[in-house]
């Protein structure tokens, strides 16, 4: 009888060919990121300006510079409440609900919810100088763990406007007493439209086979193109999102040689976006403060996954070319010579004389030793909490520098961007509480 109650019990084996159903904590968990307060995110300026009411926990899980934007203005919130000019127009406020509430046959207290747009308008983090473009691909990840891989190809320029994320002019015609992100330009590169696409050459795994060769660039302006996901992962960088960041560069590795090339205006951009400042230091500003990330305290992977993956592309496939399209993956001339062009020598020599850092390692690494690796080992990583939880600059360095015995200098620096978990929860815990 035990031994028929126990076959009873027992689990039914799980049909052929079938998975069991995925577990439900990762919806639940977006479902709760996307409940409770918001906050309006404006992106841009002037005609270019995108307005986003966002989720205040999504926010705060995807972007430690949004989530401390966030708690920014939270303090903020509290202390207004806290003044005698407040506080007495809760009272008011108060005193309206409770008229309205003994007539039920008037209509709902419009006063409450004045009060409360008054809250949200006061609740706003602008972000000026960001592409609105750019920012988009950051809010199709945070919903959709992905953005279209094929923005970076140059022919996608009508819908992804390639500028820098620092082109926007600073301004304070949208008001002054909101969260602000502004940074100083660091580059006077103005990366131009461009069309036709780029075939990959070995050890690009990601090479179409039977891909025919793209045309070249017709002229300099063309080579000027800065792919968007150049863009996504220095905005990932400024605002301390490493997901973001991995995936961007995922998207740039897969894109080197099938949607662009390197050219001497990518990398003199790219190292430009990249220098550690001499104090690296994250920012931590609110509406009433008005400190901003600038040029000389900016959020700086030091080292750079980005740079690393540059130069290490750059170093294999400087003296190999693909027979078909010898620009593919290194842009020589202006036409199908494999040959380095007037222009194109000129460009890139001055990019080696204005980066010593750049042309030092480079010429390292045509000495030997220096491979690709797979893309996962330019991932920005985190560290383990014990140490400030901080970020570093992913494996690829790590491996080099092993590899090479090096062991100081400035590539030892670490990250700025930290991860911290206490907003992430205080967001999740704010719709318990009621509040919207």
């Amino acid at each position: 009888m035990n031994s028929i109650t126990q076959q009873q019990l027992a689990p039914l084996p799980a049909a052929h060919g079938t998975t069991p159903p995925p577990p439900t904590s990762h919806s639940d968990m977006f479902l709760n990121m996307i409940q409770g307060k918001s906050v309006t995110v404006i992106v841009g300026q002037h005609s270019l300006y995108c307005t986003y009411t966002l989720p205040v926990a999504l926010l705060c899980v995807h972007s430690f510079y949004l989530g401390k934007e966030i708690a920014g203005l939270t303090m903020v919130n509290k202390k207004r409440k806290l003044s005698p000019s407040r506080e007495g127009e809760e009272v008011e406020a108060k005193v309206v609900v409770e008229a309205k509430d003994k007539n039920k046959d008037e209509k709902p207290t419009e006063e409450k919810s004045v009060k409360e747009d008054k809250i949200n308008e006061e609740r706003v983090i602008r972000l000026t100088d960001v592409d609105p473009a750019i920012f988009g691909l950051f809010l199709k990840f945070i919903y959709k763990d992905s953005y279209p891989p094929n923005v970076d190809a140059r022919t996608s320029t009508t819908h992804y406007p390639h500028r820098s994320l620092t082109a926007v002019p600073k301004s304070t015609t949208l008001g002054s007493e909101t969260a602000t992100a502004l940074r100083q330009p660091s580059s006077k590169i103005s990366p131009a439209n461009s069309d036709g696409r780029i075939q990959a050459t070995p050890p690009l795994s990601h090479m179409p086979a039977l891909m025919p060769p793209p045309p070249s660039p017709q002229d300099m302006n063309q080579i000027e193109f800065i792919p968007p996901s150049v863009h996504a992962w220095l905005l990932g960088q400024r605002l301390g999102a490493l997901p973001f960041m991995n995936h961007a560069i995922s998207r740039i590795y897969a894109g080197i040689g099938v949607y662009f090339a390197l050219t001497p205006s990518l990398l003199d951009y790219v190292w430009k976006e990249t220098s550690p400042s001499p104090t690296i230091a994250s920012s931590s500003s609110n509406s009433s403060s008005g400190s901003t990330p600038s040029a000389t305290a900016k959020n700086v992977l030091a080292p750079s996954p980005l740079r690393k993956l540059l130069l290490d592309v750059l170093v294999t496939h400087w003296s190999r070319h693909h027979p078909s399209n010898p620009n593919a993956v290194v842009v020589r001339s202006l036409s199908v010579s494999p040959n380095f062009s007037a222009p194109l020598k000129v460009a890139w020599d001055r990019l080696f004389d204005e980066h010593t850092d750049l042309r030092n390692e480079f010429i390292y690494g045509l000495q030997g030793g220096v491979q690709l690796m797979p893309a996962n080992a330019y991932f920005a990583t985190p560290l383990p909490t014990g140490q400030s939880g901080m970020v570093k600059g992913g494996v690829a360095n790590s491996e080099f520098r092993k590899e090479h015995g090096r062991g100081s200098g400035q590539a030892e620096k670490e990250v700025v961007i930290k991860e911290d978990k206490k907003c992430e929860m205080d967001a999740l815990a704010d719709k318990k509480e009621g509040g919207g």
